[in-house]
């Protein structure tokens, strides 16, 4: 396929629908939505341990869905599968009235 006859736009468009689905990123389970996009990081000289997911399921919908017991006890194992003193998701969405992106932060220790 020649570059000219393929339609960026709607790739891009498929693309993000796929990745910022609310209905499609629900549909992984918690275990996968915490992994697909997660990244440790070591701090320090005390070798400080975090890891940080990113999901765009607005945090009231993800505690809803999942239960806060169920988040603090898959973000345990995540933590102690990598040696890890704090872990957190940053959810990004834009399901608000006013169409703007919102960022909630939330750790667990």
């Amino acid at each position: 396929m020649k570059s000219k006859d393929f339609d960026y736009k709607q790739y891009f468009s498929d693309l993000h629908h796929a990745i910022s689905s609310i209905e499609l990123n629900l549909k992984l389970g918690l275990r996968k939505l915490l992994i697909k996009d997660y990244k440790t990081y070591r701090m320090g000289p005390s070798k400080v341990g975090v890891g940080l997911s990113s999901s765009f399921i607005p945090l009231d919908i993800m505690i809803k869905e999942f239960s806060p017991e169920s988040i603090s006890s898959e973000f345990d194992i995540l933590q102690k599968e990598s040696n890890l003193t704090l872990s957190g998701i940053i959810c990004l969405s834009n399901e608000y009235e006013d169409n703007q992106y919102r960022k909630q932060l939330l750790f667990s220790s």
